[in-house]
């Protein structure tokens, strides 16, 4: 068994197969957590999770199919290569980040208190309208807590667009 996977892994096309999993490996977690850490889940997943099990199915078929391995191997960095692109074209203009400055910047211009930012639970509310087939139908939602009132005021904020929204009520 040891010198069958040793001599498994002398073939450069297996070797390039183990290291395209890899890669589908660390490219879904780096896809999941720029989503969820910067852009609080805008982007759609919905494209980009199927293109990744296809990608991480063939590169471990790429592995043990010796005879289309080289194929695959092709085909597979190409199909990565693909959602690399398609990622980067994905990406919205505004983190959450920028949303919540552009909503401090929006309020301090109608007030001259002191504000402060409180955690939301739910970063993001639905929308009815689609803004692009690589973004869910989501606002950034950002709440403001001035020191003057009593109670927290309600924004959302386009994250392609940048267009900044106040709400009469809280949405959650």
């Amino acid at each position: 068994m040891k010198h069958g996977f040793r001599k498994l892994l002398r073939n450069k096309w297996t070797l390039n197969g183990v290291s395209l999993v890899f890669v589908t490996v660390v490219l879904c977690v780096v896809i999941f957590y720029v989503n969820f850490k910067y852009y609080a889940g805008v982007i759609g997943m919905g494209f980009f999770a199927p293109l990744l099990c296809v990608a991480l199915f063939r590169g471990t078929q790429g592995i043990v199919k010796a005879e289309k391995r080289r194929r695959i191997v092709f085909v597979n960095s190409g199909l990565i290569g693909l959602i690399i692109v398609m990622f980067v074209i994905a990406l919205p203009r505004y983190t959450y980040k920028d949303s919540q400055e552009m909503v401090l910047s929006y309020h301090l211009n109608d007030s001259n208190g002191d504000v402060t930012m409180p955690s939301l639970e739910h970063k993001t509310v639905p929308t009815t309208r689609q803004y692009s087939w690589l973004l869910n139908g989501r606002l950034y939602y950002v709440g403001i807590k001035e020191d003057q009132l009593d109670q927290i005021l309600y924004y959302v904020v386009h994250p392609i667009r940048g267009q900044v929204t106040k709400l009469e009520r809280p949405y959650w």
